[in-house]
């Protein structure tokens, strides 16, 4: 007997590193992607004095991006060379460590 589990979601990959996800609303287009810290941001802690950084931010992260266009627009705008184009998406969440936390954050995010 083989047991189907039922996904909740489905990534489409565009390359590495960069997917599209539609939201558990059924209208909001997220985009869990990848990126680097090459070390210009700066984490301060509590109690830190103002001004004064106190851990450098480096590595390889996870974020997403929702998509700005309304519903309609967004499936007119798949065959838009423009439609990954980051000027189009609005950076929600970032410096998550797994592909997974930037899912559930977009999942949770609501419409």
């Amino acid at each position: 007997m083989t047991v189907v589990v039922e996904r909740k979601y489905a990534l489409v990959r565009v390359e590495s590193g960069d997917y599209l996800l539609l939201g558990n609303d059924g209208r909001t287009l997220w985009r869990i992607y990848r990126y680097i810290e090459d070390g210009s941001l700066w984490q301060h802690q509590e109690g830190d004095r103002y001004g004064e950084p106190s851990k450098q931010i480096k590595g390889s992260f996870w974020a997403n991006a929702r998509y700005q266009r309304t519903v309609a627009d967004r499936f007119r705008d798949y065959d838009d060379p423009e439609f990954l184009d980051w000027d189009r998406w609005t950076t929600w969440e970032t410096l998550m460590q797994t592909r997974q936390e930037a899912i559930d954050s977009a999942l949770t995010a609501g419409g």
